[in-house]
């Protein structure tokens, strides 16, 4: 295969000196003949890459390798490579250790709780929230079967808002 070190480009590009000056037709016709020899080359050169990156897609195709693939292994390159890091590592450590720390302080604290849970202390306060709970829960229960109390006829007593009222008209004063 040719490389494009194989196929050197010349350019002749005119100095200062050289663009500034006015060229005579003879000089146009020649930077003419230039112009069009090195764009007939770029178009060459345009021709032959898009039929290398064809028959590379093609490769690709064959050995199973899609545009996601390599994106995936190029994101994992990128992974490992950040990985590599120094501040990656310090990072890591940092985030095990302050881990071990929170488990620790948390496992402290469950065993202090499991130690308070049997003194007498905690045993009487526990005690004392639940009767108070009982409590309110039977006063509650109490007024609202009071609220549908039943006559001895079998209908129920009337409440406050079903009460019949007179309505008033207030007197001007």
């Amino acid at each position: 295969m040719a490389s494009p070190a194989d196929h050197p480009v010349e350019l002749n590009l005119p100095t200062a000196t050289e663009s500034s000056a006015p060229a005579n037709a003879m000089e146009q016709e020649e930077l003419r003949a230039q112009l069009a020899e090195l764009e007939r080359e770029m178009d060459t050169l345009r021709a032959v890459l898009l039929s290398k990156q064809d028959k590379a897609q093609e490769i690709r195709r064959k050995l199973g390798i899609s545009p996601l693939s390599d994106l995936k292994s190029d994101m994992e390159q990128s992974l490992r490579n950040i990985q590599e890091t120094q501040a990656y590592q310090k990072t890591t450590d940092a985030v095990k250790v302050a881990g071990e720390k929170t488990n620790q302080l948390f496992g402290s604290i469950g065993r202090k709780l499991g130690e308070m849970k049997n003194t007498p202390t905690y045993r009487s306060i526990e005690e004392r929230m639940g009767s108070a709970y009982t409590n309110v829960r039977s006063s509650i229960s109490s007024r609202s079967s009071s609220l549908y109390s039943f006559n001895g006829d079998g209908s129920t007593a009337p409440t406050p808002a079903q009460e019949e009222k007179p309505i008033v008209a207030e007197q001007p004063h």
